[in-house]
C-alpha cells in the first residue's frame, strides 16, 4: 500500500479486539471495545475477477 486507503478498498486487517466493562461516575454500567491494528494489507482485486464456490 502507498499509505492511503480509498473508499471501497478491500482490506485485510490483522490485530486484536478487547472489550471491557466499567461503571461510570453516575453509576451507569458502560462497555468499551478497543481495536488495536497491527497490520493493514490492501487486497488487490480486479473488477473482472470471478468468484467461484
Amino acid at each position: 500500500m502507498d499509505g492511503h486507503i480509498w473508499k471501497g478498498a478491500h482490506l485485510q486487517i490483522t490485530g486484536e479486539r478487547n472489550t471491557r466493562e466499567y461503571t461510570a461516575k453516575d453509576g451507569v454500567k458502560k462497555s468499551i471495545t478497543e481495536i488495536r491494528v497491527q497490520r493493514i494489507n490492501g487486497l488487490n482485486r480486479s473488477s473482472k475477477q470471478e468468484v467461484t464456490a
